[in-house]
């Protein structure tokens, strides 16, 4: 009965962030169809990246995805901690400590990182690598919609999908990093020291923290 309810998850709560996520997107659209449509195909054309590779994360149609993230990411971990037993409830205080922690989180490190940027001279490019960076990182949120509701809303016998599904992510997520590093490849490695203990300061350290934290929750 246990292996049946963690498997079966249905909650009105989470049709509402789906909605919320869908008027996001639809906000988006309007906002700038082509820039959706673009985003959308990511990981089989470069287009969107060239283009708004100057843009500025605080641009409208970029702060609508970036909410889209911050409001489906927490959802992702929640049923990922809650199907392997993890989280003992699914509920939304649940959501909502997780979705603050991240967001909390999120807007601390960006700040951090533009300022580290700014203090050793390297903002407009640190910009760029953090665009690049959050972009890819909502895109991979956004390709999890559909898949998460298989998971949410379908008895599935056993963890099998689940755990391809978090080894697909790691693997994408790992792919977008090192395409990030190949366009910043020059700086990296003239700069390697600094991108060390960039590395362990704002990727590795806060990653490790965001895992204990939560799965203490």
């Amino acid at each position: 009965m246990e292996a049946t309810f963690r498997n079966l998850i249905v909650s009105d709560w989470v049709i509402a962030i789906y909605i919320l996520v869908a008027l996001l997107l639809i906000i988006a659209k309007r906002k700038s169809n082509y820039k959706l449509l673009n985003f959308s195909r990511l990981f089989f054309s470069d287009t969107y990246m060239k283009t708004y590779k100057q843009d500025s994360l605080l641009k409208g149609f970029h702060l609508l995805i970036i909410g889209v993230s911050l409001l489906f990411f927490p959802l992702i971990i929640q049923v990922l901690l809650f199907k392997i037993g993890y989280l003992a409830e699914f509920n939304f205080f649940q959501y909502l400590k997780i979705a603050l922690f991240v967001s909390f989180f999120y807007l601390l490190k960006m700040m951090f990182q533009l300022l580290l940027a700014k203090v050793i001279g390297f903002e407009k490019t640190i910009s760029h690598y953090i665009f690049q960076k959050q972009t890819y990182f909502s895109y991979i949120t956004f390709i999890s919609l559909l898949p998460l509701l298989f998971f949410i809303y379908t008895p599935i016998v056993g963890n099998y999908w689940l755990y391809l599904f978090v080894i697909l992510w790691f693997v994408i997520f790992s792919l977008s990093f090192l395409l990030i590093l190949t366009h910043f490849k020059e700086l990296f490695f003239s700069h390697l020291v600094y991108f060390i203990l960039y590395l362990c300061a704002f990727e590795i350290s806060p990653i490790i923290g965001v895992i204990y934290y939560i799965t203490r929750l």
